[in-house]
C-alpha cells in the first residue's frame, strides 16, 4: 500500500513536470502537436469550462475540433457546430482561424477524396483569415504548412513548395518558440520533396520569380524560400555560414534531424520528437 501512494506521489510530480512553466494554451497546443487528440479534447473541455474570456474560448474550440478531425469514426455535425462556436466567440484571434484551418485540412484529408475540394479551399481561406489578422503569427504559417504538405498532387490549390516556404517563414520569426517541433516538421517536408542540389538551385531561382507576381503577405510568403538563396543555415549545420542553396533537400533534413537528437531535451515534446526519429 505505501509503495503504490509513492508510485502515485511520483507519477503526479511527474505529470506536473512535463508542463512545468507553459500556460494553460501551450499545454493544450503542446498535446496537438505531439498528436494525444483525446488527452487534447479532455483539456480543451476544461478549459472550455473555466474559462471566461471568449477570444481564448473561441480557441480552444477551435482546437477541439481540429483534433476531434484527428480521430476515426467520426460526428462531423458536432465538431462544426464546435467549429462554430469558435467563429462566434473569438472572430478576432489568429490562432482561432489557424486551428479552424487545421480542422477543414483534417476533415479533407480523413475524407481522401478530391470531390470534398471545398473543404481545403475552406481551409486555405481560413489560414488566410490569420494571416491577414496578424502577419506575424507564428501558428498559422506552420499549420499551413502542413496543409500543403498534405495535399493530393490532383489538388492545384497548392503544393509542397508552399509548405517549405511557410515552415521558413515561421522558424524566421522566433525558431526558440515554435522550438525543435518547427524544425522536424520542415525536414519531413524536405525529405518528401528531395531536391537534388541542382534542382534546389534552379527551383529556388523560380520560386524567387513568382514573389513579385504576389501582394498581399500570406501569398507572397507562400514563395518565401525565394527570399533565401543566400540565406544561412543557422543552428543546425555543422558550418553556420553555409547557404542553404549549396545543399540537397535530404542533406538540410539529416542535418535537422541531428540537430534535434544531439538537442532534444527530457521533456514530453522532446520524448516525442526522439521517438519519431528512432530508425533514423
Amino acid at each position: 500500500m505505501k509503495r503504490k501512494i509513492i508510485t502515485v506521489i511520483l507519477l503526479t510530480f511527474i505529470s506536473i513536470g512535463l508542463f512545468a512553466n507553459q500556460s494553460e494554451k501551450d499545454k493544450i497546443k503542446l498535446l496537438y502537436d505531439i498528436e494525444e487528440f483525446k488527452e487534447c479534447i479532455k483539456e480543451s473541455d476544461k478549459a472550455i469550462a473555466e474559462n471566461k474570456n471568449n477570444y481564448s474560448k473561441g480557441l480552444y474550440y477551435a482546437i477541439k475540433a481540429a483534433s476531434y478531425a484527428k480521430q476515426k469514426k467520426i460526428n462531423y455535425s458536432k465538431s462544426d457546430e464546435w467549429a462554430d462556436t469558435a467563429k462566434k466567440l473569438a472572430p478576432s484571434n489568429p490562432e482561432m482561424w489557424a486551428f479552424l484551418g487545421a480542422y477543414e485540412s483534417n476533415k479533407f484529408i480523413s475524407k481522401n477524396r478530391v470531390s470534398n475540394i471545398e473543404m481545403a479551399e475552406k481551409a486555405e481561406k481560413y489560414f488566410r483569415k490569420a494571416i491577414a489578422l496578424q502577419s506575424t503569427n507564428q501558428r498559422a504559417y506552420s499549420l499551413a504548412a502542413d496543409f500543403y504538405a498534405d495535399l493530393p498532387s490532383k489538388v492545384s490549390l497548392g503544393n509542397i513548395n508552399f509548405a517549405i516556404s511557410f515552415d521558413r517563414r515561421a522558424l524566421m520569426m522566433k525558431p526558440d518558440k515554435l522550438g525543435l517541433l518547427g524544425y522536424y516538421k520542415m525536414a519531413k517536408h524536405l525529405e518528401k520533396r528531395n531536391w537534388s542540389k541542382s534542382e534546389r538551385k534552379v527551383g529556388i531561382e523560380k520560386i524567387n520569380q513568382q514573389i513579385q507576381r504576389e501582394s498581399d503577405s500570406f501569398s507572397k510568403n507562400r514563395y518565401y524560400e525565394g527570399f533565401m538563396p543566400f540565406a544561412f543555415v543557422q543552428n543546425y549545420y555543422s558550418n553556420p555560414w553555409q547557404s542553404i542553396s549549396s545543399l540537397s533537400d535530404k542533406d538540410e533534413a539529416m542535418f535537422i534531424y541531428k540537430y534535434i537528437k544531439k538537442s532534444a531535451p527530457n521533456t514530453r515534446l522532446g520524448n516525442f520528437l526522439k521517438n519519431c526519429l528512432k530508425d533514423i
